[in-house]
Order: C-alpha cells, then structure tokens, then sequence
C-alpha cells in the first residue's frame, strides 16, 4: 500500500470515530434529560422543573465544549 493512501485510510476512520462518539454521547444525554423530564412532568412542581433544567444545562455543556475543541482540532489539521 501507498503510504498515501495508508494516511488517508488513517484520517478517515479518526474522523469516524469521533462523529461516533459525539453521537452516542448525544444520544445518552438526550435520553437521560428525557427521563429526567417525564419524572418532573410525573408530579410537576417548580422545584423538579428547575432540577432538571439544571441537568440537563450540566450534560450538554461537556459536549458542547468537546464539540468546540474537536472543530478546533479539524480547522488545525486542515491548515496543515
């Protein structure tokens, strides 16, 4: 094999891997805020309500910041 190709092979199953795990951390978090949020609306009062907002806000900010930094990782190694 062409070392070309062989680096080419490699960046495309990096690249898969990463829109794997982003995806399966987003679909972990979107089911537990929905549980979250069936057991709030179950018996709803404001202090559940706000328990769950307040998760929810706390599993979707590391995927927002791991999101942030692998854009940042992508624009790097297309520079390069």
């Amino acid at each position: 094999m062409d070392v070309d190709l062989i680096k080419t092979l490699v960046k495309f199953v990096r690249v898969g891997m990463l829109v794997l795990t982003n995806r399966l951390l987003v679909i972990i978090s979107l089911s537990m805020c929905g549980i979250g949020f069936g057991w709030a609306l179950y018996i709803p009062t404001w202090e559940r309500l706000a328990i769950v907002c307040a998760f929810a806000c706390l599993v979707f900010w590391p995927i927002v910041k791991l999101d942030i930094a692998n854009s940042k990782k992508e624009q790097e190694n297309e520079t390069t």
